[in-house]
């Protein structure tokens, strides 16, 4: 055009050329969409059914799942972290005691997590065998390296090293552990004499093989605290049927008494049995389940009055009796005087309930049935 500017050229571009597509690609079955493409494999629940209840976060991502979704299970409430990097549900952490099952999943949950080769061993295995632990003693995770004697403890875990036999170790889901013999020892090295025969006395109680604490013992020659060690297994007996009642025995001894277990007596149909005998005096450990509701309390009373009517004398013992240093001496002061006064009243032998007394092996078969 003359005496004009020139108008710029139009260029018409199909459409078809520059439309994005708003769609998302199709998610192939087993995948998150907005997490990542991976296939998830791994079904948590049917890991956590053969894990006591747990997880950990590695066979997570090694199964696809996404880290974010992972942390919104934690976030959201439905796990919970009871150690880096390993899972259990909520409900089933908050259904757990602080005394026996938290202690427990913390151990399962450290050995788990593992790489090293290990056995879960002392106050841990005790858990996981059923051995009682001393409450005081739960606040580490112990395991036990494959190596030579030594140790330190990280991140809450107690790392033993100290030789075993294959014959000592068993597993439960996966996890290897001690058996009642060799962890019945390790729990009177790491913690003493009050620790130890609570184990022994239990292990004996469960079934455990004199022979194999005999060995497990033997195989500890020269350790550090063998001779506590040795001293649990030659107080050790059957019939304690608590650790109230091992420890009970322990105090008595200390003040030179030595306590019959299990004494049994039978009179015109009546069978009655006593925790612990000295002379002509009976001790009876109570916990808190023994007395479930009032029928018990009155079975108990009429029960009572059937041995004193024997011309036995009876002292009763409880927890609080024996859990601290001064309840300890406290309660050695009250039993010596309760005794002294049976010896006087009574006489110090049983004699007049020579055809009452219940033959050792009636008593021995109730002992093993405990």
């Amino acid at each position: 055009m003359s005496g004009g500017r020139r108008r710029p050229r139009t260029v018409h571009i199909p459409c078809a050329s520059v439309r994005t597509s708003t769609a998302s690609p199709p998610v192939a079955p087993g995948t998150l969409s907005g997490f990542d493409r991976r296939p998830m494999t791994i079904d948590p629940l049917e890991l956590m059914e053969r894990q006591h209840g747990l997880v950990l976060r590695r066979q997570l991502l090694a199964g696809g799942w996404p880290p974010a979704l992972i942390d919104r299970k934690v976030a959201s409430g439905e796990w919970t972290a009871i150690r880096r990097g390993v899972y259990i549900c909520t409900v089933r952490w908050d259904a757990a005691d602080e005394h026996v099952g938290r202690p427990l999943m913390r151990a399962l949950a450290a050995s788990l997590s593992m790489l090293h080769p290990h056995v879960v061993s002392h106050d841990s295995a005790a858990l996981i065998a059923g051995l009682p632990v001393l409450r005081t003693h739960r606040a580490l995770t112990h395991i036990t390296r494959y190596g030579v004697h030594g140790g330190r403890t990280r991140h809450g875990v107690k790392h033993h090293q100290a030789p075993f036999e294959p014959w000592m170790v068993e597993e439960s889901s996966g996890v290897p552990y001690f058996g009642i013999a060799r962890t019945a020892a390790d729990l009177a090295r790491e913690h003493g004499l009050h620790q130890g025969l609570v184990a022994f006395d239990a292990a004996l109680a469960m079934g455990c093989r004199p022979a194999d604490l005999d060995a497990v013992v033997a195989g500890m020659r020269n350790w550090p605290q063998v001779t506590v060690v040795k001293e649990c297994r030659e107080l050790a007996t059957w019939g304690a049927e608590s650790p109230g009642e091992s420890l009970t025995r322990l105090l008595l001894r200390e003040m030179g008494e030595i306590a019959q277990t299990q004494f049994g007596l039978m009179n015109g149909g009546r069978q009655v049995w006593s925790d612990l005998r000295v002379r002509r005096h009976l001790i009876e450990f109570d916990g808190r389940r023994k007395y479930r509701d009032e029928s018990d309390l009155w079975d108990e009373k009429l029960r009572e009055d059937f041995l004193r009517g024997l011309h036995l004398g009876i002292s009763r013992v409880v927890w609080e009796d024996v859990n601290t240093p001064i309840a300890w001496c406290r309660t050695q002061k009250r039993l010596n005087t309760d005794i002294a006064r049976s010896d006087e009243l009574y006489g110090r032998d049983l004699t007049g309930l020579e055809g009452l007394i219940i033959p050792d092996a009636v008593r021995l078969e109730r002992i093993h049935r405990l």
